[in-house]
């Protein structure tokens, strides 16, 4: 979707719904499905949390029923995600869950395996947290998926963060602008994690920081020209 890659999110969702029933009319159902995966994108890049979980929960409610295995995993694993972001991470579990038996190809594992750190990092308990999202970043790095591999190593941060780990965060912040140097040609998001560093080498990274940066380079994986904007309560 151009008006999602630009960040036009009212307009993106105006055009993915007119689509939606588009495609509903039409009887292409797979279609509508598939735009209402995207208005969910939207709706969270937005910061429109409450309603990506909505329409999330619903669509995986409707695949369950319409019985498209490849769909519906995407549809679980996105919901887990929403629910993650909420703060419930037992219902997000439960959904990971059961996309665990249909994932076989590298991507997706890897994507679960983040998400298992994500829930057993708000779940307390961030030795288990640690592992996973080691073991995701290794994955991510070996594809050289720069933008993942920083969204893991935030999270990653994040664990270290809580347990005033500064020399492990000021490792990940080092690690970060190296791989962007390397395999990267987007100077704003080059920019973002450099102030992320010096940052960490002040020991001034709060999570709302990490937080707001992680949205961020979400937000400038769709848009290069994208820059960071950093709010002054976010930083110590």
């Amino acid at each position: 979707m151009v008006r999602l890659h630009q960040r036009n999110y009212p307009e993106a969702e105006r055009l993915l719904k007119r689509a939606i029933l588009g495609f509903r009319f039409a009887g292409a159902q797979r279609e509508a499905f598939v735009s209402e995966m995207d208005l969910g994108i939207s709706y969270r890049h937005s910061g429109k949390l409450t309603d990506a979980l909505k329409i999330r929960r619903q669509l995986a409610e409707k695949l369950e029923r319409w019985g498209d295995s490849n769909l519906t995993v995407f549809a679980y694993h996105n919901l887990a995600v929403s629910l993650c972001e909420i703060g419930e991470y037992a219902e997000a579990q439960e959904f990971l869950l059961k996309t665990t038996p249909l994932l076989t190809s590298p991507i997706p594992l890897l994507r679960s395996e983040w998400l298992q750190g994500m829930i057993a990092q708000g779940q307390g308990d961030s030795q288990r947290a640690e592992t996973h999202l080691l073991s995701a970043l290794y994955g991510f790095n070996k594809y050289e998926l720069t933008f993942d591999a920083a969204l893991v190593s935030l999270e990653l941060a994040s664990v270290y963060l809580d347990e005033n780990r500064w020399v492990e965060v000021k490792a990940i912040a080092n690690e970060i602008v190296e791989v962007f140097r390397r395999q990267e040609r987007r100077s704003e998001a080059l920019a973002a994690v450099l102030l992320f560093r010096a940052a960490a080498e002040l020991e001034r990274v709060t999570v709302d920081f990490i937080k707001d940066l992680a949205v961020y380079l979400r937000q400038a994986a769709l848009d290069p020209s994208f820059k960071f904007g950093v709010r002054r309560e976010s930083v110590n």
